[in-house]
């Protein structure tokens, strides 16, 4: 997983990031490790393995009104041919944290 990464399987994405989804901010929190993204508020570059499926997130958070959203097209593939393996304590490249066009 890429440092700073919260993954949220597709099958339950609609779920969980639905305002009326199934889970409570603190249970988001504890399953997914991580803070449940805000409408409005929170940056979210969605990937998988390739691009395809995070597409497919991309226009699913989209359709639920989250508006920063955008698709690292080369994934975890690309990510692993430039960085390699990630540590558990390492962050992500600065190279990474740029705003969404």
């Amino acid at each position: 997983m890429i440092p700073s990464a919260i993954n949220v399987p597709l099958p339950v994405l609609r779920d969980v990031l639905s305002q009326d989804g199934i889970l409570e901010d603190d249970e988001f929190e504890f399953f997914f490790g991580g803070a449940r993204p805000v409408q409005g508020v929170t940056q979210m570059v969605l990937y998988c393995a390739h691009g395809v499926r995070s597409a497919i997130a991309c226009e699913i958070a989209e359709e639920l009104g989250f508006e920063n959203v955008g698709n690292f097209s080369g994934s975890w593939a690309q990510w692993y041919h430039a960085y390699g393996t990630p540590s558990t304590s390492a962050a992500a490249p600065e190279s990474l944290h740029t705003p969404l066009k």
